[in-house]
């Protein structure tokens, strides 16, 4: 599935199980429902933190403080 069809799965459903390669992607949270994905074992707590990580810190293994240290830094 590429960055286009994930963006727009986010906003028509909240549950479910889906395989993705890999890889850097670019999402949109515009529109997406409000819910957890969880991902190489560790848990977003929204579709935007899980495009953050994609775009911006992927292919580290996320981690709280890897996502911590990202929004620290971003401020």
């Amino acid at each position: 599935m590429g960055s286009n069809a994930l963006s727009a799965l986010f906003t028509v459903t909240d549950t479910g199980k889906i395989v993705i390669a890999n890889k850097k992607y670019i999402l949109s949270d515009y529109l997406a429902l409000d819910t957890a994905i969880a991902y190489r074992g560790y848990c977003f707590s929204s579709v935007k933190e899980f495009g953050d990580y994609l775009d911006e810190l992927w292919p580290e293994i996320p981690t709280k403080a890897l996502m911590e240290a990202h929004y620290e830094n971003s401020l």
